[in-house]
């Protein structure tokens, strides 16, 4: 899986950066873990860091465009991200450690 960054914008009010991004070379439909520890990864920060909004795709693409935040701090992330994003970000993390211990 490969990342491809389109548009990055910092947003000091609320103390994160902006990213929209295009996912490459996937056969499936990557996982918000998948491409939020890739991004961690390219960024240099914590995975707890990073907010991934949403994954789209276009019908018969195997090219993705998502929308990620990262934050300063894991207390702004939990105090300014909505809840339902936090909640998609935690599920698919409990998933990742449920699949790495079988």
């Amino acid at each position: 899986m490969k990342l491809e960054v389109i548009k990055r914008q910092k947003n000091p009010e609320l103390h994160r950066e902006e990213i929209n991004l295009e996912v490459l070379e996937t056969k499936t439909t990557p996982n918000i873990n998948q491409v939020a520890e890739k991004l961690a990864a390219l960024n240099n920060v914590d995975r707890k860091l990073v907010a991934v909004d949403r994954i789209l795709s276009s019908f018969g693409s195997t090219k993705f465009n998502a929308y990620a935040k990262i934050y300063e701090s894991e207390e702004l992330k939990n105090k300014i991200e909505n809840p339902y994003v936090l909640r998609k970000n935690k599920k698919e993390e409990k998933e990742e450690k449920k699949e790495s211990k079988e």
